[in-house]
C-alpha cells in the first residue's frame, strides 16, 4: 500500500508540472511578414509584389477559385510558411516547422 502511495505523489507531482508549463507558453501569433531573399513580404502586399520578393511558391491551394488562394513557401532554415491571399491582396501569414 505504501508503495503505490508513492506512486500516485509522484504522478501528481508530474501533472502539476505538465500543467503549470504548458499554461506559461505564450499561445501563438499570426505573423505580420515574411523576409524573403528579395525583401519582406507584408500583410496588404499584392500577390505579384510578394512573388518580386520571394519569387514563385512551392505550392499554390486555391480555397474559393480566384478569391482566395494559400501559398507555401519552404525555407532552407526547415519552416514552412503559408501566405493567405483573399482577392489578391496578402490578408494572413502563419509558419511552422518541417
Amino acid at each position: 500500500m505504501r508503495k503505490r502511495s508513492v506512486y500516485f505523489v509522484v504522478l501528481i507531482f508530474i501533472l502539476l508540472i505538465f500543467v503549470n508549463v504548458s499554461f506559461s507558453l505564450p499561445p501563438p501569433e499570426p505573423l505580420s511578414s515574411f523576409q524573403c531573399s528579395g525583401g519582406v513580404a507584408s500583410i496588404g502586399d499584392t500577390k505579384s509584389d510578394v512573388v518580386e520578393k520571394c519569387g514563385e511558391p512551392n505550392h499554390v491551394t486555391k480555397i474559393r477559385g480566384e478569391i482566395k488562394e494559400q501559398w507555401s513557401y519552404f525555407t532552407e532554415d526547415r519552416k514552412l510558411y503559408y501566405l493567405e491571399f483573399e482577392r489578391g491582396k496578402l490578408e494572413r501569414i502563419e509558419s511552422s516547422e518541417y
